[in-house]
């Protein structure tokens, strides 16, 4: 054997040793296999159904890639996209039948955010985002009244827990979010 033969057998032993070490085994029959091409792979799994979700925080605030879907964050900060069809006002007993949305999802003496006039609007509300330990919420919808039912934001105090600004939607069939926890970030230190 030459000795530029010999080289390359030796080499080629250096790299087997190597690669059977990083692998975890000396066997070659032990190697795994990472991924099988032949293989068929599982099927998606389904997403899980939740139910009786109350929007406590946010609804339809963004759209989730599904235009039947909304987006609805729950009082412990957790997102999900809920099928409108299937979320009312009222109660949790309550069905879209019994407290429509079209019909039920409105507030009581709102302002219209960056107007100079403090005119109290009833206003019919397509979202929410409420600031619970504030008491207030900001709406985004039409204020009744206005013939053109031009869209504006408008914000919703109240008083009392069972005041009609403090009611919610509640949503019976969605599906969390993949980023469900929404992260707070840190104040920052003012030194």
């Amino acid at each position: 054997m030459l000795s530029h033969d010999r080289a390359i057998v030796i080499l080629e032993a250096l790299l087997a040793f190597w690669f059977f070490q990083l692998a975890g085994s000396t066997e070659p029959a032990l190697v795994k296999r990472v991924s099988d091409p032949m293989a068929i792979p599982d099927p998606p799994q389904k997403p899980v159904v939740w139910t009786n979700i109350h929007c406590g925080d946010e609804f339809g605030s963004y759209r989730p890639a599904d235009p039947l879907l909304r987006s609805c964050t729950d009082y412990g900060l957790r997102k999900y996209s809920c099928d409108t069809s299937q979320c009312h006002m009222g109660t949790a007993y309550d069905s879209p039948k019994t407290g429509p949305l079209n019909q039920m999802l409105y507030f009581r003496g709102c302002h219209k955010l960056g107007a100079k006039d403090q005119t109290p609007y009833l206003v019919y509300a397509y979202s929410y985002l409420a600031r619970n330990k504030k008491g207030f919420l900001i709406a985004l919808g039409f204020a009744v009244g206005d013939m053109t039912e031009t869209v504006h934001s408008f914000k919703c105090p109240w008083d009392n827990n069972s005041a009609r600004n403090n009611m919610r939607v509640w949503c019976d069939k969605c599906y969390q979010s993949q980023d469900s926890q929404i992260k707070k970030t840190p104040r920052p230190t003012i030194i």
